[in-house]
């Protein structure tokens, strides 16, 4: 693949960027990324699979298409193979669906942000016992909110639950690279014992392998390995011996179990991420509780302490880094 290559006429729209971001596009090498934004579109395309898929029909380059986790847009993965294209078909971005069945969070905290203040609250109000008892927030309250953050720290991350479907990809790919070759084996014996032109070798269907799913490819397998017993004397000057058949055997039934990992891991990850949505809007709502309370004790008495018990937040948007108090139901911009 040349790194400057040259776009035949009307290969794509040239409006705005197109043939830039085209450039851009072909330039990549198995490992590069690149990140792409509606406003870089060409207009006459409605996504970027229509256009992606254009640019490979007319280039040999395979690009991996990854939703952005912030904001919209698109990353690109130029990679190696249609195999390894496959692999990423099957890596799933965080879905619509998924979004729309999330709770909000009742703050906009980050994890690491919560349990800094749980921490703080904690110290503070075990520090203010004395007043903060007779109005309920006791050691047992404190240990128990101690207990439920840490339960909390140890729940895994949307990172770490997608992680374990990267994971999951990889060790299926590595069993769907195994099985692929004995097929590829075994093709060879056919053509060489029978000729593509065959009867015979048409019975294996072989055809239509790369771009088989899973579950159909575990289908061909196996009908490639019945044709393939039926035809052993056949074959065997070939190498179909009873080690290769048990080896063929143990490919098909490794990638049939490998694949239920990622089924397995795409489904655990909606799920972990509700529960640790939950957890942490509870852990939340518990420290708002106990601030309250801290800030109705202190309000007139203790203006120190009662600063201590005021929830700052920074504000993101923009990048204004205008900081927010929290009041109660009240937001006061400083």
């Amino acid at each position: 693949m040349s790194s400057t290559p040259v776009i035949p006429s009307g290969a794509l729209p040239l409006i705005k960027n197109a043939s830039l971001l085209t450039m851009k596009l072909l330039a990549l090498k198995p490992g590069d990324e690149m990140d792409v934004f509606p406003s870089n579109l060409p207009p006459s395309y409605s996504g970027i699979k229509s256009y992606i898929n254009r640019l490979m029909r007319n280039y040999p380059i395979y690009l991996a298409i990854l939703k952005l986790e912030a904001g919209p847009g698109w990353k690109i993965i130029c990679v190696k193979d249609l195999v390894t294209l496959k692999a990423y078909s099957i890596l799933p971005s965080k879905s619509k669906r998924m979004e729309e069945q999330m709770p909000d969070r009742n703050n906009n905290l980050t994890d690491a942000e919560l349990i800094q203040l749980i921490d703080e609250i904690i110290l503070f109000a075990t520090r203010d016992a004395a007043q903060l008892i007779p109005r309920g927030v006791t050691a047992a309250r404190l240990t128990t909110l101690g207990l439920t953050k840490t339960t909390f720290q140890a729940m895994p991350t949307d990172t770490q639950m997608q992680g374990a479907i990267t994971e999951a990809v990889q060790i299926r790919q590595a069993a769907y690279d195994i099985l692929t070759d004995k097929i590829g084996n075994v093709r060879t014996m056919a053509q060489n014992i029978f000729g593509e032109g065959s009867g015979t070798y048409k019975r294996f269907a072989f055809e239509g392998m790369i771009s088989a799913d899973d579950k159909e490819l575990v289908h061909k397998a196996k009908q490639i390995q019945r044709e393939a017993v039926d035809h052993a004397a056949d074959l065997l000057p070939e190498g179909w011996d009873t080690t290769f058949a048990d080896s063929f055997d143990d490919a098909i039934k490794d990638f049939d179990d490998k694949r239920d990992l990622v089924r397995v891991a795409k489904a655990n990850r909606p799920q972990a991420t509700l529960n640790r949505t939950l957890a942490g809007n509870a852990l939340y709502t518990e420290v708002e509780k106990i601030c309250n309370t801290g800030k109705d004790v202190f309000r007139a008495t203790n203006p120190a302490k009662y600063a201590d018990y005021i929830i700052y937040i920074t504000s993101s948007s923009g990048g204004s880094g205008i900081t927010v108090v929290v009041e109660g139901n009240y937001a006061i911009s400083e």
